[in-house]
């Protein structure tokens, strides 16, 4: 496979509009690695731009320390699946596998070994005489990704693959794509702005937001210790709670904080500096308790039953915040309850410019 370097690339729309804003990246020789981030934030326009659809307007892209800008798709030795497939409706499944390999004027007894092997380890190894209109669409998907596979490319590029899938289909493909990629150890470029697909495919994620990189990390690096308040709120499901607190002056047990019916110490070097101030405390719903004796009294506004679990809308003063809990809790609409903050399980951020505190 191969390693793929952006260097300060930069996209102007119309010179003015600065789509990707001189980003500069690394994707690992077989890694898996996701750019994710909400729409319009430049992760397909970067995607496009190491494809060789999108012009740079400045920058380089490197495949294998080769310098590509200037090169036309076809000669970067990359694959790329779109949202929408992209298969010929005309041809058979078997046609379509191979049509990119007969233009290389590959021998037919290859090529039949070739698609053949790539439809087994796609899935679809039965489905070789049909045409695009028989398949479901994850069968339409899973053509796709052999087509690519076939041509045996340095880098997979995947746009949003995944979007047009229903949700039981979607899970499936992240599973056979996690799969495909430790078979065939793939260097792979992912675009997504499905939080719960970046975590579960992801070797690292690239967050972005508005053609600049905010964070990159493996999946429980940019979950557990978010850099900014965007990232802790864009990852995650229910996203993380943010409550306003104020710091006070340090105690031998740590600062106390004071909050809309809140009040109590943390020991989080971080503060220091803050006394007198507010800041924003976050903690991840999964991170609270519900125990009779708990500090802190809260009211439940509203349940989200999960199956496995239920999410909480809890109020606390004129704050609202959600909680992941067991069903066995059993609490009721309307209800006052008392809960706890996990013990080093919250970070502080900036009000002001939203970075995280304890870094």
């Amino acid at each position: 496979m191969a390693t793929v370097e952006l260097k300060q690339l930069k996209k102007v729309y119309n010179r003015k509009v600065e789509a990707v804003k001189g980003i500069d990246l690394t994707v690992h020789d077989g890694e898996f690695l996701v750019l994710l981030g909400p729409s319009g934030c430049g992760k397909t326009t970067t995607m496009r731009m190491i494809a060789g659809l999108e012009e740079i307007t400045e920058g380089e892209v490197l495949i294998d320390g080769v310098s590509v800008g200037h090169l036309p798709p076809r000669k970067r030795n990359v694959s790329m699946i779109f949202q929408n497939y992209a298969i010929w409706p005309h041809m058979t499944v078997f046609d379509n596998i191979a049509y990119a390999l007969k233009i290389k004027k590959m021998e037919k007894s290859e090529i039949n070994t070739r698609v053949k092997e790539v439809a087994e380890l796609s899935g679809i190894e039965s489905l070789l005489d049909r045409y695009p209109d028989q398949l479901s669409g994850g069968q339409q998907q899973r053509v796709a990704v052999a087509r690519a596979i076939a041509v045996q490319p340095l880098v997979f590029l995947m746009d949003e693959p995944l979007s047009n899938l229903d949700a039981k289909l979607r899970v499936q493909m992240r599973t056979d794509l996690k799969e495909i990629h430790r078979s065939t150890g793939a260097t792979t470029v992912f675009v997504t702005h499905d939080q719960s697909e970046a975590m579960s495919l992801a070797d690292r994620i690239v967050i972005m937001k508005d053609g600049a990189i905010i964070q990159i990390g493996t999946p429980d690096e940019v979950y557990h210790n978010s850099a900014n308040r965007f990232v802790a709120d864009f990852i995650g499901t229910p996203p993380t709670n943010f409550l306003s607190v104020l710091v006070g002056d340090k105690e031998e047990e740590g600062y106390r904080l004071k909050g809309d019916h809140l009040d109590f110490t943390a020991n989080h070097p971080s503060l220091a500096g803050f006394e007198g101030k507010t800041v924003l405390l976050g903690v991840r719903p999964e991170n609270i308790d519900v125990l009779p004796e708990a500090p802190i009294e809260a009211i439940c506004r509203l349940i989200e039953p999960q199956g496995s679990h239920n999410i909480i809308l809890a109020q606390i003063g004129e704050q609202r915040m959600k909680l992941s809990v067991s069903p066995d809790i059993g609490l009721k609409i309307d209800q006052t309850f008392r809960l706890r903050l996990k013990s080093g399980h919250y970070h502080f951020f900036d009000p002001e410019t939203g970075e995280r505190l304890d870094k």
